[in-house]
């Protein structure tokens, strides 16, 4: 499954939540400890990441860095186009 990190929050202990978009347009919330150790440290927004999820864990899991890069471009791209055609 792929899905889109929106968002990192922490609850009220202080652990981290991530708040993801999965491939339906469904959020996720998925708390640090529910994922493999320290990869909440490798996440950042935007990022795109292949994963299992079993039972609301993420059970294995690589962020997508080549297909967050040119998501990224894309969506630069499209902001520029929007912004270029206010001007006109």
């Amino acid at each position: 499954m792929r899905i889109i990190l929106d968002r990192i929050d922490k609850d009220q202990n202080d652990i981290s939540i991530a708040c993801f978009e999965g491939e339906d347009g469904d959020i996720l919330l998925i708390s640090e400890l529910d994922m493999p150790q320290d990869f909440i440290k490798k996440l950042f927004i935007g990022a795109i990441v292949e994963c299992e999820i079993e039972n609301g864990k993420i059970v294995s899991a690589s962020i997508l860095y080549d297909e967050t890069k040119k998501r990224e471009e894309k969506m630069k791209s499209k902001l520029k186009n929007l912004f270029n055609k206010r001007k006109s």
